[in-house]
């Protein structure tokens, strides 16, 4: 099967979410959102600062390769494709999402 990419919506997991925030604009998440569809490439629909606390990430962002080695960070905006391609046992993200 081809690989689809589809709109990963964090505004509607907000809801559902327990999570530490200024308002409903300023997110900080120690907890990996993106598990569910690591599978198929997607576009999110925030800003998001990923900080690579530990271990090593492979992916790709707008369909280009990134090594992510810690410690570092990458930053996401709305509408750029995301796929997930290989993650470290001991990575450690914190995630900053600007809703």
């Amino acid at each position: 099967m081809e690989k689809v990419i589809s709109l990963f919506s964090l505004r509607e997991k907000f809801d559902d979410l327990n999570v530490d925030s200024i308002g409903k604009d300023f997110i900080l998440l120690e907890k990996n959102l993106f598990k569910s569809t690591a599978d198929y490439p997607f576009k999110i629909d925030v800003t998001a600062v990923i900080i690579c606390i530990e271990g090593t990430i492979e992916c790709s962002i707008n369909l280009k390769p990134v090594k992510a080695v810690s410690p570092c960070f990458l930053v996401l905006l709305p509408d750029q494709i995301l796929e997930h391609k290989f993650r470290s046992d001991n990575l450690l993200l914190l995630w900053v999402l600007l809703i």
